[in-house]
């Protein structure tokens, strides 16, 4: 009876200690999932509606959503792209019109004048959307700061240690200096070349067409090359870093298994649930930074995007109703917020395809 009663006493003590654990919970607060909602703005949040970087989401209905909601806030810059068509190609009807008065004068004064007032009409514009490009950077950098380590923790956790640090310090280092390259070198040689542009619209001087030529192939070249050399380092890392990872795992399973007595199968077949629910957190917290990502990037891609476009209708019209300089110009400006809407896209587009090289698959 004593030893009966001893044993029942023995088990009570022991309860506590081997109570199960939940093995998710404990993950997500190692992992710290809560913190990814810190770097998201009240709009952007707003957009995500109820998704949560601890649940899987519907990511069908989350991005129409998104795209619904960026939609209806990219309104307001499209009624004013159409206002500043409007207006650009009234100026270019007026140039023309006027251009018979400089038919006998050496220095064309009513050109100037329209040149001036399409750049004028534009200018507001133009500042508008490079704040835009230039918000939307920081708020992504914001974003990076604090999914890139979530991504890279759950990743290794699920078996890809090597792949997860490769693909974690790329995108730190390629973001990074692709942003600063944005903030500090591109942006301001948009300016540059707004500013040749109408020189050479007015002066008509090869040199200065030349310029803007380089400029543009400056800006074109850096964007596809960044891309292209980042896609690239992605695709060597998960190559090499795949197979080594998955090999470092079956190994590490038959070690286990074999080498620990009696409960060697019992603490391999636990280290499987360990990585499925690494796994399973990795994918809901890629999942939701990949809408994070569309919530912040879309609002001003779509703004850009429709002020280009807009830019674009008008130097079409342009072409019949407006000088060979005046089309010049116009055409330029549609160029130079086309390479806003290449940063935009470019940077945001790096973010999307880090994420996504996070949530590969490991081979358990």
């Amino acid at each position: 009876m004593r030893k009966i009663i001893l044993g029942i006493l023995i088990c009570l003590l022991l309860s506590k200690a081997v109570q199960a654990v939940d093995v998710q919970k404990e993950q997500e607060e190692a992992f710290g999932l809560e913190t990814l909602e810190e770097g998201i703005s009240p709009e952007t949040r707003e957009l995500l509606g109820d998704a949560s970087p601890t649940e899987p989401a519907d990511f069908s209905s989350s991005i129409q959503d998104i795209f619904l909601g960026s939609l209806w806030k990219s309104q307001s810059v499209l009624r004013q792209g159409l206002t500043t068509g409007v207006l650009i190609v009234m100026v270019a009807i007026l140039t023309t019109m006027t251009k018979t008065i400089d038919q006998n004068k050496a220095f064309p004064v009513s050109t100037l004048v329209g040149l001036l007032a399409i750049t004028s009409l534009c200018s507001t514009g133009f500042a508008n959307m490079i704040d835009q490009c230039a918000q939307t950077l920081e708020e992504m950098l914001s974003l990076n700061t604090l999914l890139l380590p979530v991504m890279a923790a759950a990743s290794a956790a699920s078996g890809n240690i090597t792949t997860s640090a490769a693909i974690y310090g790329g995108t730190v280092v390629f973001s990074n200096v692709l942003m600063n390259c944005i903030l500090k070198l591109l942006i301001p040689l948009v300016y540059v070349y707004i500013a040749i542009s109408l020189v050479n619209a007015v002066l008509s001087l090869d040199t200065m067409g030349r310029m803007c030529n380089f400029i543009q192939w400056i800006i074109t070249v850096g964007l596809k090359g960044s891309l292209y050399v980042f896609t690239g380092y992605l695709a060597l890392t998960g190559i090499i870093g795949g197979a080594g990872d998955a090999a470092a795992i079956k190994a590490a399973k038959l070690a286990m298994s074999g080498m620990v007595p009696v409960v060697g199968s019992i603490l391999s077949d636990a280290s499987e649930t360990v990585l499925a629910s690494a796994m399973f957190i990795r994918s809901c917290a890629g999942t939701f930074g990949l809408l994070a990502v569309l919530a912040v990037c879309l609002t001003p891609f779509l703004k850009i995007g429709f002020f280009y476009l807009c830019l674009k209708v008008t130097a079409a019209v342009g072409v019949a109703v407006g000088t060979l300089p005046i089309i010049q110009h116009i055409d330029a400006l549609s160029k130079a917020m086309g390479f806003l809407l290449a940063m935009t896209g470019v940077y945001s587009l790096m973010t999307l395809i880090s994420c996504v090289c996070s949530m590969q698959v490991s081979v358990l």
